[in-house]
């Protein structure tokens, strides 16, 4: 005996009415084919640091739901590229971690023979607005805070690292400020582990000490 549960499409009490109608239902089941931007959240990541940019694992955020509202969560999406601010050979470096939320952005065609190649190619194949050719986009991570950055103010720059030291300028004045209490050692021409800093020539001088405790 056959069973009596159903499952709920699309279309509308409506769709089959006309022609009209009916092409209308039509349009729309293809527009909804068309990958555009998804909300998506990191569950792996792979490679980053000094080197070619990093690639993402993703969770998209936005369920499939069928026509009475039922949710059906994506896969794992796997391999996204994860660019970064980079020209050239100069790079900011700042590569997401697992959790970070964005958006991944869809191409309309198989990218994987282009990302494979960096080159002109053809489509890797006959795909189309699959998530697999998907960019991961940086841009939303709710009300997080940030502890290290670099803010552009009016007046000048500031760099914040996590260990709550700045540098910060302004039209007159660059100053280096390390977290109050922490003495920590401010250091010009090295680090204190190899070779010198004891030495750094200056605009007033050849040389000065600048080895100094700030607490």
């Amino acid at each position: 005996m056959a069973g009596t549960d159903g499952y709920a499409g699309q279309a509308g009490l409506t769709s089959a009415n006309s022609d009209r109608n009916s092409h209308h239902f039509q349009t729309k089941q293809q527009i909804a084919n068309v990958r555009g931007t998804h909300p998506v959240k990191i569950v792996a990541i792979h490679g980053g640091g000094v080197g070619p940019d990093p690639t993402v694992d993703v969770q998209m955020l936005v369920n499939q739901a069928d026509g009475q509202g039922n949710p059906t969560p994506h896969g794992t999406i796997y391999g996204i590229a994860a660019p970064r601010n980079q020209s050239g050979n100069g790079a900011l470096i700042n590569d997401p971690v697992v959790g970070d939320m964005g958006y991944m952005h869809v191409a309309d065609r198989d990218t994987s023979s282009f990302r494979s190649t960096n080159a002109q190619a053809n489509p890797g194949s006959n795909r189309r607005h699959s998530p697999s050719d998907g960019v991961f986009t940086r841009g939303h991570n709710g009300t997080a805070t940030p502890k290290q950055y670099v803010q552009f103010r009016s007046d000048g720059v500031t760099i914040m690292d996590v260990n709550g030291h700045q540098i910060i300028t302004t039209k007159n004045s660059i100053a280096v400020v390390p977290k109050e209490g922490s003495g920590a050692m401010v250091m010009l021409g090295g680090d204190g582990s190899k070779g010198t800093f004891d030495f750094v020539s200056t605009p007033s001088g050849p040389s000065i000490n600048v080895k100094a405790r700030i607490s």
